[in-house]
């Protein structure tokens, strides 16, 4: 398997904005975080890919998104959004694997959003003179009989991994947890977006913010 590729940056970028939120972004839209070749050994083989970057915010209630663009693709092959207030700062993380042919491939990283985005910085700070930075890694799952292997040491071995990822756009209807909930957060509250693969898989469920 080829070794991960593990990329910062430390630069403090700002975007035009003005793009509508929701939508999926194009390469041509938005300014490039990273661009990085990456060579797949095995096609049986997942390919990960890790983005975080950090936004800030000239204004209230701006929109940031990663996008993530593979081999030049017009579209997006996937991206992550979040919201920043006023002068504030907000990290996002985009985490997408899929199997690719085998051999070498470009993945480049863009952002986007409303009027007044920036990467580590907003109006009147830089974040990136604080040693603050943005991250991509790329890697090469490897998959066998008995799956991805632990850290070293008895019974550190992954017998199996289940992966799943949701793109749906959806409203959590009456999900909200209130602050003065003691109780743990039963199974009926908010929405469920993943399906259990078995007894044993714990459900993942999305929850509008407490109150």
């Amino acid at each position: 398997m080829t070794a991960p590729t593990f990329d910062i940056s430390n630069v403090a970028q700002s975007d035009p904005g003005g793009w509508s939120f929701g939508s999926v972004v194009q390469i041509t839209q938005g300014t490039q975080v990273f661009s990085r070749s990456f060579t797949a050994v095995d096609a049986a083989h997942p390919i990960e890919v890790d983005c975080g970057l950090t936004f800030g915010a000239g204004g209230a209630v701006v929109h940031g998104t990663i996008a993530l663009f593979v081999d030049g693709v017009a579209n997006a092959i996937a991206q992550q959004s979040v919201t920043v207030n006023a002068q504030w700062f907000a990290p996002a993380r985009l985490l997408w694997r899929g199997v690719l042919p085998a051999g070498p491939h470009t993945f480049m990283v863009r952002f986007i959003g409303g009027t007044g985005i920036y990467l580590l910085r907003n109006d009147a700070s830089v974040m990136a003179n604080a040693g603050a930075y943005n991250y991509l890694r790329i890697s090469e799952v490897g998959v066998g009989p008995i799956g991805p292997q632990g850290p070293p040491g008895v019974g550190n071995v992954v017998l199996q991994t289940v992966d799943g990822t949701s793109g749906a756009f959806q409203n959590v209807a009456g999900g909200a947890i209130p602050w003065s909930q003691t109780t743990p957060v039963a199974r009926t509250q908010g929405q469920q977006i993943f399906t259990p693969r078995s007894r044993r898989t714990a459900q993942h469920r999305d929850f509008a913010s407490r109150r």
